[in-house]
């Protein structure tokens, strides 16, 4: 079996791509690894959030430090 290596974002253009294999990764070297610990992980609630981006049906929202929404440019 090759080298198990962590998914370099600067290889991506699509975040949703990233997101799902390094979801992958981290649950080949963690069979416990939950989509609702990634959540928590990132500091985000909400597992079904997620799943709507990995899958292209909902956009990343970044989210500054007073708790504001920032669009995507």
């Amino acid at each position: 079996m090759g080298e198990l290596k962590q998914p370099d974002p600067f290889e991506y253009f699509e975040y949703s791509e990233f997101l799902k294999d390094y979801f992958d990764y981290r649950k080949r070297l963690d069979a416990t690894f939950t989509h609702r610990q990634f959540m928590s992980d990132a500091g985000i609630a909400g597992t079904a959030y997620l799943n709507r981006i990995i899958h292209g049906s909902r956009t990343l929202l970044m989210q500054d430090q007073d708790g504001q929404i920032e669009e995507p440019y």
